[in-house]
């Protein structure tokens, strides 16, 4: 049975990270290219409310953490960062690259190259741009990054018109079949949907279809990162 403290810790931060995905991931599924949107938020509004969202998941889990009588004093609450991980970069380039700030998406990843949380972002960004081999370099600098094991199938499922395994395994049966989820083969199904279509492939409802779920795919690679992000407060 699970400790009430830690029960209540759980509920504590699963509601916050929740309450902060609707806010800083709006206006739908971003696109697979750098087509812009509407209802997205401005990087000013991001850069002023992500502090915000940090200090009051680091305070939740300070002030429902287990404290040994000995344990030195705990931080002042306002004072909490993502460590010297790069872990702040890369969340915010991934809630301005979900928002269509490519630019300053960009510059969050490029600043702190080499860490795999950054590096992921990174490549995020050039498969939007279209530049998969670029794209490709980062995933594997970013390696198998342990944010891929928290994929959540059924949250991206209730979100699609259809049943989004059932389309999943018709129409990209390689990705369907994977056990550990591997970007790069996302990247390849991306890079071939899109150049089929450029070079005038149909448009039909199922050729939509097949952009829905590769959309819903890099929909649940950018929740996980945020989830795995968002556990890493200190």
């Amino acid at each position: 049975m699970e400790n009430p403290r830690a029960a209540t810790r759980r509920t504590a931060i699963d509601t916050l990270t929740e309450e902060a995905w609707l806010r800083f991931f709006p206006a739908g599924r971003p696109r697979l290219d750098l087509t812009p949107r509407e209802g997205t938020i401005s990087s000013q509004e991001i850069r002023k409310a992500l502090p915000v969202f940090i200090t009051q998941l680091a305070d939740a889990l300070e002030s429902t953490a287990p404290r040994a009588a000995d344990a030195p004093e705990p931080r002042p609450k306002g004072t909490a960062t993502l460590g010297d991980s790069g872990r702040t970069e890369a969340l915010l380039g991934l809630i301005l690259l979900w928002n269509d700030r490519f630019a300053e998406a960009h510059a969050a990843a490029q600043s702190r190259e080499g860490t795999a949380d950054c590096d992921l972002v990174h490549a995020f960004f050039h498969r939007r741009e279209g530049d998969f081999a670029n794209s490709l370099y980062w995933f594997r600098s970013a390696g198998n990054h342990p944010c891929f094991q928290e994929l959540d199938f059924d949250r991206i499922a209730l979100k699609s018109r259809k049943p989004f395994r059932a389309g999943l395994q018709t129409h990209f049966p390689s990705l369907a079949r994977l056990t550990y989820w591997r970007p790069e083969e996302l990247t390849a199904a991306i890079s071939k949907t899109l150049r089929r279509r450029g070079q005038g492939g149909p448009r039909n409802a199922e050729a939509l279809e097949t952009l829905e779920i590769l959309e819903g795919c890099q929909e649940m690679e950018y929740y996980a990162l945020f989830l795995w992000l968002a556990k890493k407060l200190n």
